[in-house]
């Protein structure tokens, strides 16, 4: 709309994120140097998080057009999913096929596509845009696929970029894996008053075509105090600033139109005085204290817990070497009455045997006793032979008398 009027090629502050626009600051030159050392090294997970509006995307897009085609990328920006669904868009954004399969066999088919890619030459990168969106379960997941690795070396590179809530989210106790495998874990700030001057002259030097309008000191200060040096807030002021020339007829602007500007968008509510931004800071401040103070209050009832688990602990394997103790005398007592029962069989039978003997002998001395009396019977029946046995008597006396 006033491309015309101030001679631009193009609009030098648009939203959209443009890699030929791209203001290396300090701090986008450190980040830009992170990435490509995660891409040399991929030891580990390479985390850049900044600010809304920090920009983050245009410096990934400007990396990735840098990116050599021994590089393979795959690019996530959708990261509100299941899991299945991530294993999905990954295979989907490396010419794979997901449908169909479980999630063990996504997991294989992307398993052999790295070991091809890398018996070619080549690695693959997973870049995942909006990661602070990622929920703990997905985060233990892409720690996961990061175990897909040779006896030497990572086959899948890992990047993750987001806002600052990644950070605070990656400090959570169950995250201690995930956190331990970060080799590279950078924020980028906002920028300082030089720098947001810089960064402002570098976007109007780069869509002019003729001689570039420039902004005085006394605007600059203006922007830098209420963008608070975000880029993307930025862009937003310094193009209601071109506008607001454009319709004024005014090209250079001054002081007076962009407080103008400023209180405006301050009306219109598309902007936050600094002192209502400072509220804002202090109110989060506040909450993160508070939230804090009851993280830390959760940890020490779950360090006493722990301390009453492990004495529940002790005091269970107490009652168990009890019950081993108990168990033990029991199998003894258990064996000793097996034994004594034994011995009481023995005993029984051996009984048993004295008196069938006892029996055997009482018989045995009934029939004695049945035919003596049957020999005394007999006697007392038979007179003569009594005196025949006599006479045998008396004759065998008188031989031994002779003799």
């Amino acid at each position: 709309m006033y491309k015309e009027f101030y001679r631009f090629r193009e609009k030098p502050f648009s939203l959209t994120p443009d890699p030929e626009f791209l203001y290396r600051s300090k701090a986008h030159k450190r980040a830009f140097a992170y990435l490509e050392y995660g891409i040399q090294d991929p030891s580990g997970f390479v985390c850049i998080t900044g600010d809304i509006g920090a920009g983050k995307t245009t410096l990934i897009r400007t990396f990735l057009n840098q990116i050599n085609s021994q590089i393979k990328i795959a690019r996530l920006y959708n990261t509100k999913v299941s899991s299945r669904q991530l294993l999905e868009m990954i295979l989907q954004d490396l010419s794979l096929e997901p449908h169909g399969k479980s999630k063990t066999e996504m997991i294989d088919t992307l398993n052999s596509h790295l070991i091809d890619t890398f018996k070619d030459g080549k690695r693959v990168v997973l870049i995942i845009d909006e990661a602070q969106n990622l929920s703990t379960d997905l985060l233990e997941e892409i720690r996961l696929l990061s175990n897909l690795e040779t006896e030497k070396t990572k086959l899948l590179q890992i990047i993750l970029v987001g806002q600052s809530e990644l950070r605070e989210h990656l400090q959570l106790p169950n995250l201690e894996q995930f956190r331990q495998r970060i080799t590279v874990n950078y924020h980028i700030p906002p920028l300082n008053r030089e720098e947001t001057a810089a960064y402002i002259r570098h976007r109007i030097k780069v869509a002019s075509e003729g001689p570039a309008i420039t902004f005085p000191e006394p605007v600059l200060d203006v922007i830098h105090k209420y963008s608070r040096g975000i880029p993307r807030i930025t862009n937003v002021i310094c193009d209601a600033l071109l506008l607001y020339g454009f319709v004024e007829d005014k090209r250079d602007p001054d002081e007076k139109m962009i407080r103008e500007v400023i209180n405006d968008m301050i009306q219109e509510g598309t902007l936050l005085h600094p002192e209502q931004d400072n509220q804002k800071k202090r109110s989060r401040v506040r909450t993160e204290e508070a939230m804090d103070s009851e993280i830390k209050m959760l940890k020490a009832r779950i360090k006493v817990l722990e301390d009453k688990q492990v004495l529940s602990e002790k005091a269970l394997m107490g009652v168990i070497d009890k019950n081993q103790s108990l168990d033990k005398k029991g199998t003894e007592l258990i064996n000793r009455m097996e034994e004594i029962h034994r011995r009481e069989q023995v005993l029984m039978l051996q009984q048993e045997k004295l008196k069938n003997r006892e029996s055997e002998l009482v018989r045995r001395e009934q029939e004695v006793r049945k035919l003596l009396l049957v020999a005394r019977n007999e006697k007392t029946s038979d007179p003569s032979k009594k005196e025949e046995k006599e006479y045998d008597v008396d004759q065998t006396s008188g031989k031994s008398v002779s003799m």
